[in-house]
């Protein structure tokens, strides 16, 4: 196992996306090294509807991403930091 990929595993346990409801999602970076994060909203056709890149992240320990302005539907909220998945995950706008 190469030491890059052993070290991105283990930092992807630390980071946790969590439903708050009313179409937010909140992403929790837990004893994380990580201090920015790329965080894209892709549609279930492929098409990326959003696409942000947060710093600090161990400053603020957790961020809210707030999707009420997207249409009704299946989306893909992806996570990664520098080129590396860390999360991805449908999400069901409502």
């Amino acid at each position: 196992l190469h030491l890059a990929t052993k070290v991105m595993s283990e930092v992807t346990k630390t980071i946790k996306l969590a439903d708050q409801g009313n179409n937010t999602f909140s992403i929790v970076a837990e004893n994380s090294s990580i201090n920015e994060l790329d965080i894209d909203l892709i549609d279930m056709s492929g098409r990326r509807l959003m696409s942000e890149h947060k710093e600090n992240i161990n400053e603020a320990g957790a961020m809210t991403v707030d999707l009420n302005g997207y249409s009704i539907g299946m989306y893909v909220l992806h996570v990664s930091y520098k080129d590396h998945s860390l999360i991805s995950c449908k999400v069901l706008v409502k």
